[in-house]
């Protein structure tokens, strides 16, 4: 399979955004690929270059708030949900466009897969060799699937090839679709669309996820005590979804234990969940960064 794009679409400026577009550039390095930043600030462009350690120079960015793509996206989703639609769909006209037929495309400033990015680099070409040999034609991590009771297709971590079949189905479509997915949200973004589409059957798409594997999502400030469902650290383990926060803290196990939908592709690669544990304690958090007479006082070992 030749070299693999990464649309790293990004738009926060905030310090866990740094943290997991740090991640995701090293993953992308990890396996080969080519990273392409999906930015419309100058700013935060200019911050990426300036914070984000990069192996080689090969670091492209694109716009998405184009008059064409917000003609595409307001008509397919609500309107609250337009700019975001625009982000999505400049990964698949970029794609057509320069004739990239397979690609990921990462939520990287708000979405962090925890394990070391050489496990994550053999678990993505896993994924992709997987989409090839079965002609799937989008796959996305399970982050609302499951979540939804198998309701609700999702983008954030998700590979796409063929890219050539995927383009009529937004540059032909009407507002009709939305006709069929009426009250089941606040409103309907482009998630939703492609869920109409697994629906109909008119594309093979899928959700995948990884035995044992922690995943973030670090969404609206990363406040996992207030926005308890739109923030969240999870792990999939033996056909169910552990949300930590809701089960241990809050003890909401009707909301902190979800079955896996019965429709995703489950990946296993010897992981265990100490090891996520220990990558959250000494790379995600800041422990291991407290200076010695902080580690002394608060009985710090690491």
């Amino acid at each position: 399979m030749s070299q693999v794009s990464f649309y790293l679409k990004v738009h926060l400026c905030c310090s866990y955004a740094f943290d997991s577009i740090q991640h995701w550039v090293d993953i992308v390095q990890a396996c080969g690929g080519k990273v392409i930043f999906v930015c419309d600030s100058l700013k935060l462009r200019k911050q990426i270059l300036k914070r984000v350690r990069f192996l080689g120079n090969d670091v492209q960015f694109i716009r998405s708030q184009t008059r064409r793509l917000l003609t595409i996206s307001s008509r397919l989703v609500t309107p609250e949900w337009r700019k975001i639609a625009a982000a999505h769909l400049a990964t698949f006209y970029h794609a057509s466009k320069y004739h990239i037929d397979h690609y990921w495309n990462i939520d990287a400033d708000d979405t962090m897969l925890v394990s070391e990015p050489e496990k994550i680099a053999e678990i993505m070409k896993a994924v992709q060799e997987d989409c090839e040999e079965r002609g799937v034609q989008i796959s996305s991590l399970d982050m609302w699937r499951s979540r939804s009771r198998g309701k609700q297709w999702t983008f954030g971590v998700t590979y796409t090839r063929n890219v050539a079949d995927v383009i009529p189905y937004f540059s032909n479509s009407t507002d009709e679709w939305k006709n069929d997915y009426k009250g089941v949200d606040c409103g309907l973004n482009l998630d939703w669309f492609i869920t109409s589409l697994l629906d109909k059957k008119m594309l093979k798409i899928e959700t995948f996820y990884v035995e044992n594997l922690y995943f973030i999502h670090w969404c609206r400030d990363g406040n996992f005590l207030k926005n308890v469902m739109g923030t969240y650290l999870c792990y999939w383990c033996e056909d169910k979804v552990h949300f930590p926060f809701l089960e241990k803290i809050f003890n909401l196990e009707e909301l902190g234990i979800v079955p896996i939908a019965s429709d995703c592709k489950k990946y296993s690669f010897a992981l265990d969940l100490k090891h996520g544990s220990n990558m959250l304690k000494e790379k995600v958090s800041r422990l291991p960064k407290y200076c010695a007479p902080l580690k002394k006082l608060w009985h710090i070992s690491y």
